[in-house]
């Protein structure tokens, strides 16, 4: 029996959310047992999750959901909890726009909504209460009670940013401070301090003693489920100040910490490798420190090849016997261009199953009422891709690079696929010309060149480099077959690898 291909035949979509191959076709990579591993060893501390656009970050936390009966899993979803009450209270929007640091009260939003989480779980509310009462610990009772019937609700996060409002608000009225009229230094520095005071008297304080409960509470029960918390819309565009969102970011990884020795609970924070980096660039915050929770998604291509091997063989079992299970490499066993077309297509991939699943969909669209697929099919296939994934590439950083579109632009002036910093030199005229073009002073590149100093076009040329690099769309020639490119332990070059000889990624080579 044959397969005759159609527009509309697919190995899967390419968001998780509404992927029907998912369940059938999942690989267990590495990253997946580390975040099932509850044991007190280097991989238990693993809760950041940090993968470039289209990694299988999604797909990676939606199976953790479904993976035995020993495990529970439940989400938080930021747009819809923390941040909806904060976003039209007045008052913290003042202190936004006035700069005053309120990284410490957006951990201790996240902190409640994980905590109200973990008790939800846990057990019923009233019996978590009960329980205080019989262990006498009223104080951690009296925090809840504070907030009413509200605390297991939603509403709690209102009200504690009322009472935020209102808390630091009868402060400084005590010593009136203009906070909505210009705030001077010393102004600055109180309202800073008073905010701070209060949130670690009111809340902070108060949160790490219910987490120490939970602490004990688990340590003395093992039969407990082992408690997986995720969170993962963070690249969605619920916040327009890019700084804000940041600190909200920041405020998170902050929170997370609070929970690490709660032996059988893992709160994971799913996030993309431009949003972090655009968290560190706008803070103080080192990224050193979250190096022992921070867990890369990345793919080999042996990955690669098993994730469209299994979906393959989804798609076509009923149309094979089973002694002919049908892969990648058979279904793309001719040469496309001099090269076996399984290479051809896994080096225009970045080495993410999103551009994989997508490359080989337009590949059977492309040979719509064939039973086979050839060179001519391949050779389509990868303009609807190309196009496609410049796109999302551009989508994915221009958060942090506004003109990453003339960026990315200006690497077809290249005439050729190997080249170092001469080559850049050559066109340099052409770099200028066309970040003139985009009329945006506030680009760093731009800004660079605007110096019209005998350095700025090297600075330029160099800064252009290393956001090429970090994007993935070159990487650094070391040998005939091994092509360095960005990975998370390698996000930038450094000063030594100017001098080096650089490649084009084959999807970016148009030539």
């Amino acid at each position: 029996m044959v397969y005759t291909f159609r527009k509309d035949t697919s190995i899967g979509n390419l968001e998780a959310e509404t992927d029907t191959f998912l369940d059938e076709c999942f690989v267990e990579t590495n990253a997946y047992n580390n975040l099932l591993n509850f044991e007190r060893n280097t991989n238990f501390f693993k809760r950041i999750i940090v993968g470039r656009t289209g990694s299988g970050k999604t797909a990676l936390l939606k199976k953790l959901t479904e993976a035995d009966s020993l495990y529970k899993e439940e989400e938080i979803e930021a747009e819809k909890t923390v941040f909806e009450y904060i976003r039209n209270n007045i008052f913290i929007n003042e202190l936004i726009e006035k700069k005053v640091d309120l990284r410490i009260f957006f951990k201790a939003l996240w902190v409640h909504v994980i905590l109200v989480k973990i008790i939800e779980i846990l057990t019923d509310k009233d019996t978590f209460l009960d329980t205080l009462i019989r262990k006498d610990r009223k104080d951690l009772k009296e925090y809840i009670d504070s907030y009413e019937s509200h605390f297991f609700e939603d509403e709690a996060l209102n009200e504690i940013t009322e009472k935020f409002t209102t808390g630091i608000n009868s402060e400084l009225s005590r010593q009136p401070v203009k906070v909505g009229a210009g705030i001077n230094t010393e102004e600055y520095k109180r309202t800073q301090s008073i905010t701070n005071n209060y949130v670690n008297r009111e809340l902070i304080t108060k949160q790490r003693k219910i987490v120490k409960y939970l602490e004990q509470f688990y340590a003395s029960d093992n039969k407990q489920k082992k408690i997986i918390i995720s969170i993962d819309d963070l690249d969605k565009s619920w916040l327009l100040n890019q700084n804000v969102k940041y600190d909200f970011i920041n405020a998170l990884l902050d929170a997370l910490k609070e929970f690490l020795d709660i032996c059988s609970v893992k709160v994971i924070v799913s996030i993309r490798t431009d949003i972090l980096e655009g968290v560190y660039l706008g803070s103080l915050r080192q990224d050193e420190k979250d190096q022992s929770l921070i867990l890369p998604i990345e793919w080999t291509e042996r990955e690669i090849k098993e994730v469209l091997d299994k979906r393959i063989a989804f798609l076509l079992e009923d149309h094979y016997q089973k002694k002919q299970i049908p892969t990648f490499s058979k279904i793309f066993s001719f040469e496309v261009k001099n090269e076996l077309a399984d290479n051809f297509i896994l080096k225009r991939t970045m080495l993410r199953p999103r551009d994989a699943i997508e490359f080989v969909n337009s590949c059977f669209k492309c040979a719509d009422g064939n039973t086979e697929i050839n060179e001519k099919h391949v050779i389509e296939a990868e303009e609807y891709y190309f196009s496609s994934r410049k796109k999302a590439l551009e989508r994915e950083w221009q958060s942090i690079y506004p003109e990453v579109q003339t960026y990315i632009n200006l690497i077809h002036n290249l005439g050729q696929q190997k080249f170092n910093l001469s080559n850049l030199f050559n066109i340099k005229d052409c770099i200028k010309e066309e970040l003139l073009k985009t009329n945006n002073d506030e680009d760093p590149l731009v800004q660079t060149l605007l110096k019209h100093d005998d350095q700025s076009i090297k600075e330029v040329i160099k800064k252009l480099l290393d956001i090429w690099f970090s994007i993935g769309i070159i990487g650094i020639h070391k040998a005939q077959d091994l092509i360095v490119y960005s990975k998370f332990e390698k996000q930038h070059l450094d000063l030594s690898d100017y001098e080096k000889e650089f490649y084009i990624h084959p999807l970016f080579w148009r030539h």
